[in-house]
């Protein structure tokens, strides 16, 4: 079973609109059994070559990991003689 801190994100396409939704993992399997994503939901098993959505024929793509963003880093004078 998943660690707790471990998080999942799905990327989907609807209406030609592009969402991205964290997911709870047990709740979303639970979802999955329950038909809340039809009765044959399809997923990608790897990053699709075309980045555009609308173009992934009703398919899912669900990423597991963590959100990050890059951080401003104070770097000294350096100095240096030949």
């Amino acid at each position: 079973m998943p660690q707790s801190n471990e998080k999942y994100f799905l990327i989907y396409n609807s209406d030609g609109d592009t969402y991205v939704k964290e997911i709870h993992i047990a709740e979303f399997l639970k979802e999955i059994e329950d038909g809340g994503y039809g009765d044959h939901p399809k997923f990608l098993g790897g990053l699709p070559k075309e980045s555009d959505t609308n173009y992934w024929e009703d398919s899912y793509l669900i990423i597991k990991g963590k959100v990050v963003s890059p951080k401003p880093v104070e770097i000294a004078t350096k100095y240096e003689i030949e």
